[in-house]
Parts: structure tokens; sequence; C-alpha cells
């Protein structure tokens, strides 16, 4: 999705966002500034065909004209989704709670709608 968990590279995310492994949920717009500071958090119930994968969460800000910046995006290999010091492999088809968090400080302004995604991958060339 360009330069994940670096919060001075903003790419469009509209292509991506087609994707069919992506999650998207978006806002209606804004009636008044909206100003985003601490931490936003997701909680997802997921399985997976594979012992490990990648899961990317974004938070992103939709202008009036329909193209789509991230704000900020996170990765967690979920491997290690118990801590970096604890590798365990996910047994396939088993639900597995995963929490992500985004740490944000950043005014939206009164026409701007907010938009999360969530992929398996954060990757903007593949076709899925």
């Amino acid at each position: 999705g360009g330069g994940c968990c670096d919060p001075n590279v903003a790419r469009d995310q509209t292509e991506i966002e087609q994707r069919r492994d992506m999650l998207v949920y978006t806002t209606p717009p804004f009636t008044k500034t909206l100003k985003i500071a601490g931490y936003i958090s997701a909680t997802l119930y997921l399985s997976t065909s594979v012992p490990d994968t990648d899961i990317t969460l974004k938070l992103v800000d939709v202008y009036p004209d329909g193209k789509a910046y991230n704000i900020y995006d996170t990765i967690q290999r979920l491997r290690y989704r118990d801590g970096i010091d604890r590798e365990a492999p996910m047994e396939p088809g088993r639900v597995y709670k995963i929490e992500q968090f985004i740490s944000i400080m950043k005014p939206l302004g009164v026409v701007e709608v907010c938009r999360t995604g969530v992929a398996a991958m954060n990757r903007g060339a593949e076709k899925m």
C-alpha cells in the first residue's frame, strides 16, 4: 500500500481497496473537524489456510474527489501474534483473535471521510 508503517509516506489506496482480499469500512462524511489522537485498535477474528501470514491495518483519509490516502498503516506477522519472542505457527482452519494497534495524531477536515482497511498482505501490485 505504499510505505507500511512510515507516517511520512501517503499513497492513493483507491486501486488497492478493490482487491478481493481487502475488507474496507468507511465513515459518512464528517460534519465538523475531527482530531484523531491516541491509539486506534482493531480486534480481528480470522482463520487462515497456511501456518503463517501477515495482516495489515490501515487508516485512510478519503478526499471529496474519491482518492483515498493512507494516514498510517501497520503490519503484523501472525506467527508472532503472542509476542516477538514466542514464535507460534497457526493451525490452518482454526479461528484466532488478533489485536492490532495504530498510534496516530492527525486533524481531519470537515468534508473528509475516514476509512479503515484490513488485508492479508500489504502489496499493491498483486491482483487477487
